[in-house]
C-alpha cells in the first residue's frame, strides 16, 4: 500500500490534499502541519532544514512512500535537496505544469523567501513575472482570521501590474472564493489545481485513513480543516474525528 505524506507550515497543504482526493487518490495520507513555526516564508535555510528533518522523522515513523510538498517556500529554498532531506520521492504543485500557464504576463503573490529566490520567474522563464511578497498573509489565514486575510490580500493585489494573479503560496487558495467575489475583474490561479497524481500512486485501495498532525493550536487547525475540506473521517493528533458540517471560516482566534 502507498502511504503519501503531505507537509506544510500549517493549513496551506489543504489545497494539495483537496486536489489529490478530487482525482480519486484512495491510499493513506499523513499530513504534517507545522503551525507552531508558521510562517515559514521568512525562515532561514538552517531553520527550515531543522524543521524538515523533524517532519522526515515523522513520515518515516509512518512508513510514508512518497511526499507531496504543500509548501512552495521549501521548494524555492531547497529545490533538488528536498528528496534527500525528506528521505522520499518528492512531488510538488509546479512540476510539469508549465503548459497550463498560457498568458504572457503574471503577477504572483508569494512568501518572502519565494520572492527573494525568484521561484516563479525561474519556473516560468519565458513569461513576464511580477513577484509580490506577502509577509503576513499566510499567517492570517493560518490563524483563521479570514476578514483580515482578505483585506490584506486585496491591499497587496492593488500593486499587481497584470490581471492574472498566481496564488503562489498554498495558503492563499483557501480564500480564493472570497478574492473572486471581491475582485471579479481579476483572474486567480491556484497552482494546485494543475497537479496530477503519478500513475504509480493511483492504485485502488480500500479503507483509506487520513491522518493529520498539527504542532500548533489544535482547535484553530481543526476549524480550518472542517471549513476548507470535505473530508469526513480522519484522525487529528491521533484522535478520531468525523466531520459532518463544512462551514467556511469559523473565525476561531487563539
Amino acid at each position: 500500500m502507498k502511504n503519501i505524506g503531505i507537509y506544510d507550515s500549517g493549513c496551506g497543504g489543504f489545497s494539495v490534499i483537496n486536489q489529490l482526493l478530487s482525482q480519486g487518490y484512495s491510499g493513506n495520507i499523513f499530513y504534517y502541519g507545522d503551525t507552531i513555526n508558521n510562517p515559514w516564508g521568512n525562515k532561514t535555510k538552517l531553520e527550515l532544514k531543522i524543521i524538515l528533518e523533524t517532519i522526515a522523522a515523522w513520515f518515516n515513523q509512518h512508513n510514508v512512500d512518497a511526499v507531496f510538498s504543500g509548501c512552495n517556500t521549501t521548494l524555492s529554498i531547497f529545490g533538488e535537496e528536498l528528496p534527500t532531506l525528506l528521505k522520499n520521492p518528492i512531488y510538488n504543485i509546479l512540476e510539469n505544469t508549465e503548459a497550463y500557464y498560457t498568458e504572457s504576463n503574471y503577477s504572483v503573490l508569494s512568501t518572502e523567501n519565494s520572492t527573494k529566490t525568484h521561484l516563479f520567474s525561474r519556473f516560468l522563464p519565458k513569461k513576464t513575472i511580477q513577484e509580490i511578497p506577502c509577509p503576513n498573509l499566510a499567517n492570517l489565514i493560518e490563524k483563521n482570521q479570514w476578514d483580515a486575510a482578505i483585506a490584506d490580500a486585496i491591499s497587496i493585489i492593488k500593486n499587481a501590474k497584470y490581471p492574472t494573479i498566481i496564488l503562489g503560496c498554498t495558503h492563499y487558495p483557501l480564500i480564493l472564493k472570497e478574492l473572486q467575489e471581491h475582485m471579479p475583474h481579476k483572474t486567480f490561479i491556484n497552482p494546485a489545481s494543475f497537479l496530477k497524481i503519478p500513475t504509480e500512486l493511483m492504485q485502488p485501495f480500500e479503507n483509506q485513513i487520513i491522518h493529520f498532525k498539527t504542532t500548533g493550536n489544535e482547535d484553530t487547525f481543526h476549524a480550518i480543516l472542517k471549513a476548507s475540506t470535505n473530508i469526513n473521517t480522519y484522525t487529528l493528533n491521533a484522535k478520531l474525528n468525523k466531520n459532518t458540517s463544512h462551514v467556511k471560516s469559523l473565525n476561531v482566534t487563539h
